[in-house]
């Protein structure tokens, strides 16, 4: 074997080594392991939708350089409409059913077949809009007295829960429910969000 050839082998190796170091401490056992070793470790919000990505199987959406542009037309969608049916979730808590249903016709306007328009992926517009909706949204939160840190985890833990006793996401193969739809383990838990603003208001 040619000495830059070896070299090449032994990089790659030490490379294949270090990646699976990595992923098995980044395995949810390891993850809930380092939470109780170290209570006081705090996941920034960001960190823990990254922690659900990994342990239900979403790498491939991460990427190393993830990017608007390199997103697929049907994974933007999908996105989207998550955002829209959780503003519609919204617009009926805040005013009524009648109102979000007018929210959901015209988001189904935008992709009827008649009025569909390409897709522009301005990635800067796209970064300052999420961040002032993020930003708007937390000082809604303030107004109504929503603690909104505790909510969150709260949701985070529920959504962990759908994971197996082992670890391990349990994905639809397509018999029952939609292919690779993420499935609630019996580990599965709703998350108790009166439960938390109530104490918030007895603890205010």
């Amino acid at each position: 074997m040619e000495k830059d050839s070896f070299k090449e082998k032994v990089s790659k190796d030490a490379d294949h080594v270090i990646n699976e170091v990595k992923d098995g401490l980044d395995s949810p056992k390891v993850r809930s392991l380092s939470e109780k070793v170290i209570p006081n470790q705090k996941k920034t919000d960001n960190e823990k939708v990254q922690e659900f990505y990994r342990s239900f199987n979403q790498h491939e959406f991460m990427g190393t350089k993830p990017s608007l542009e390199d997103m697929t037309e049907d994974r933007i969608h999908l996105k989207m409409k998550l955002i829209l049916e959780e503003f519609v979730e919204l617009v009926e808590a805040v005013y009524n059913k009648e109102s979000a249903d007018i929210i959901q016709e015209a988001w189904d306007r935008i992709h009827s077949e008649e009025t569909y328009q390409p897709m522009i992926k301005d990635t800067i517009e796209m970064a300052d809009a999420t961040a002032d909706l993020k930003y708007v949204i937390e000082g809604f939160n303030i107004e109504a007295g929503i603690p909104a840190d505790e909510i969150f985890d709260e949701v985070h833990r529920s959504n962990m829960s759908k994971l197996d006793e082992n670890g391990n996401p349990i994905i639809s193969d397509g018999s029952v429910y939609p292919l690779g739809k993420i499935l609630k383990s019996e580990r599965y838990f709703a998350p108790d969000i009166l439960g938390i603003i109530n104490e918030h208001k007895r603890n205010a």
